[in-house]
């Protein structure tokens, strides 16, 4: 693994770039995205669109659906119809 890939994702992390820091993580090593996986799971309470972020990056469309507020159907529909392509 590329040595500034951990130090560039801490700093995503510390600077609410949570975005950007799991994208990166994507490109390093296993672990690295595991330990990055696990930060985002203790954070979804307090930042619960930081789920949102990983199931997009990892194209996990089952967490969106099984956790999707149902308000926001319009949403869900939108942001599934966008990544099923390799679904159907």
């Amino acid at each position: 693994m590329r040595p500034w890939l951990r130090v560039r994702v801490s700093l995503c992390i510390a600077s609410d770039h949570f975005a950007d820091a799991i994208l990166l993580a994507v490109k390093g090593v296993v672990e690295l995205l595991q330990n990055t996986q696990a930060y985002f799971e203790r954070q979804t309470t307090i930042l619960p669109y930081l789920r949102l972020y990983q199931s997009i990056v990892t194209n996990d469309l089952t967490d969106i659906i099984q956790n999707a507020d149902l308000r926001e159907w319009q949403e869900i529909f939108v942001g599934i119809g966008g990544k099923s392509s390799n679904y159907f």
